[in-house]
């Protein structure tokens, strides 16, 4: 697989803020000038209007000695432990943040204006800095229970005694998907050990949960508890392959006519090679709204086995947005049917991606327009070795096209966040456990021709919007797939018109009204069946590039317009 440090063309810009670690929380601001961060003991407010990245302003916000005190009695650790380490960071307007830490077991919340107030965190923020809590837009999530008490509106939990979640439940994102008030809805995404199948070991499931936004708690059943809890099976496998049933992380990208595509990174509870195995399966919002519109599951209590509800239909129906507080039927009901039967079926039926030796551990996804005017996904994927894989999704599967190395020990990828205000840069900001924030790629991704617009009259993809001048020069990667179809159905039809029996250097360039004629070679170094090749080329504006080989032919064209 391609692999580059700090290649011509791009740049890497690190931040770190002496004796602050742990940068474990992003939040951007609405301008997308302004990157918050938590860390440690700290809250750091970092400009990113352009390069370096510069220290704005810091709150440090370090847990009182008296519950220090307490946390080491709580037989903590005071090297490790005993720290504020913050989860939580929410904007609700221009001048107000939400924030929750850990507070060294002590969990605390706070309301940043020019004088913090704090609040008290229990049930808002995990004690533990180990333990993975959400926010999800203006309303914060964690695992315990959901948002923050906002005037008299109660807090909502989960029901512990119902064995809703297991104990061991991850959670590792949360969307809150806009629609009518009365309808809208926030989903949470989390792994759980499995108690509906009968295994000989401890099976660990993906799962997907929904409740209703304008969920108050049953009057009399279910006191302060949520109303409308559903939750189902993502199932992420491919026939010949062990599943993959971890799920690492979620990003939600948004469709045309309001609905979304939610991408996720899963690992195998089996390993398979030196490093176990990564799959990338993208699910549609329909899907899993026909999975919480189907059947139930129900425990037999008779013979100790889930199986699936078979009784008459209520109406309302449980678990959706228009069960009332008083309607202690279905909310009866609801205690013991959370579970629902059909599982969450990927887009295609199977994994959009596979990768061998490999633990994806966070991604990011962006819309590109490519030059034939197919929209096509660009995947960004974090590892847990430090490095950036970038693939492309064409028809049913996404292909590699890049690694690159990000940092200089192999560290995870903790946190990874595409800047739409700074695409034009190709910024996306990484995060490190130790390492501090990166600014990754000034002028890299629009030096990819999947960014290219669909027509010269548009001018660069929204992800590159700047305007291309005269004689600028970029860097351009290229993928030739054994199978041409796909580079085809990128970048519109292959022309004959090529030599393809000349062997040239893939690397060139042109100058104005200087046409250059090259073919380049289809060997293909990349560490995956499918195949695959990677040129650069140095281009410079109104001109036509030419690349084949014995088995390739390609044209891209450069107009005046640009």
């Amino acid at each position: 697989l391609p692999s580059v440090r700090n290649s011509v063309g791009r740049e890497v810009g690190a931040f770190s803020q002496e004796g602050i670690l742990n940068y474990d929380t992003f939040l951007l601001s609405a301008d997308g000038e302004t990157l918050y961060v938590g860390g440690r003991d700290a809250i750091l407010a970092l400009n990113i209007s352009s390069a370096p990245i510069r220290l704005k302003g810091k709150i440090p916000w370090s847990p009182s000695p008296e519950k220090r005190r307490e946390c080491v009695f709580k037989k903590k650790s005071n090297e490790t432990e005993c720290f504020n380490f913050i989860r939580i960071l929410v904007q609700l307007n221009k001048t107000h943040l939400y924030t929750c830490g850990t507070y060294a077991f002590s969990p605390t919340c706070a309301y940043i204006v020019r004088q913090p107030l704090l609040q008290e965190g229990k049930g808002l923020c995990p004690f533990d800095p180990r333990h993975k809590g959400l926010q999800g837009g203006p309303i914060s999530c964690s695992a315990f229970s959901p948002p923050p008490p906002r005037g008299d509106r109660t807090v909502l939990k989960t029901d512990g005694f119902l064995s809703w979640l297991h104990d061991d439940a991850v959670f590792v994102a949360s969307f809150n998907v806009p629609g009518p008030p009365e309808e809208e809805k926030i989903y949470f995404f989390f792994e759980e050990t499995a108690k509906e199948f009968d295994f000989f070991e401890k099976l660990t499931v993906s799962r997907v949960a929904r409740v209703c936004k304008n969920d108050v708690g049953g009057d009399k059943v279910l006191q302060k508890k949520w109303t409308t809890f559903l939750k189902a099976h993502l199932s992420c496998s491919q026939a010949g392959l062990f599943p993959h049933t971890v799920l690492q992380h979620v990003f939600a990208l948004p469709q045309p006519g309001g609905s979304f595509l939610f991408y996720g990174v899963f690992a195998s509870q089996w390993q398979t090679g030196s490093s176990g195995s990564s799959a990338v399966c993208a699910f549609s919002l329909d899907a899993i709204e026909k999975a919480f519109a189907g059947k139930f599951k129900e425990l037999n209590k008779d013979c100790s086995r889930w199986m699936t509800y078979s009784g008459p239909a209520m109406d309302p129906r449980p678990g959706s947005c228009s069960v009332g507080p008083s309607s202690d039927k279905a909310l009866t009901f609801m205690k013991d049917h959370f579970l629902m039967d059909e599982k969450v079926a990927p887009i295609h039926n199977k994994p959009l991606l596979v990768k061998e030796d490999v633990k994806y551990t966070r991604i990011v996804v962006h819309q590109a327009q490519a030059a034939c005017g197919a929209a096509c996904a660009i995947l960004f994927l974090g590892t847990d070795r430090g490095s950036l894989h970038k693939a492309v999704v064409v028809g049913r599967k996404a292909h590699i096209i890049e690694e690159v190395q990000l940092f200089e020990r192999p560290e995870p990828v903790q946190n990874l966040l595409l800047v739409p205000e700074k695409v034009s840069l190709g910024w996306a900001f990484i995060i490190s456990r130790g390492g501090g924030v990166i600014n990754r790629g000034e002028r890299d991704l629009c030096q990819d021709p999947l960014f290219w617009p669909k027509s010269s009259s548009e001018g660069l993809d929204a992800l590159c919007g700047a305007a291309v001048e005269g004689h600028q020069q970029f860097f351009i990667q290229m993928l030739f797939p054994e199978k041409p179809q796909v580079i085809e159905s990128l970048l519109g039809p292959f022309d004959q018109r090529c030599n393809v029996g000349t062997q040239v250097s893939s690397s060139f360039r042109v100058t104005p009204r200087n046409l250059k004629l090259a073919t380049c070679s289809p060997r293909s170094p990349l560490k995956s069946k499918a195949g695959g090749l990677i040129y650069a080329f140095h281009i410079v504006h109104y001109q036509s590039y030419w690349c084949g080989g014995p088995s390739y032919c390609l044209h891209i064209m450069k107009t005046t317009s640009w």
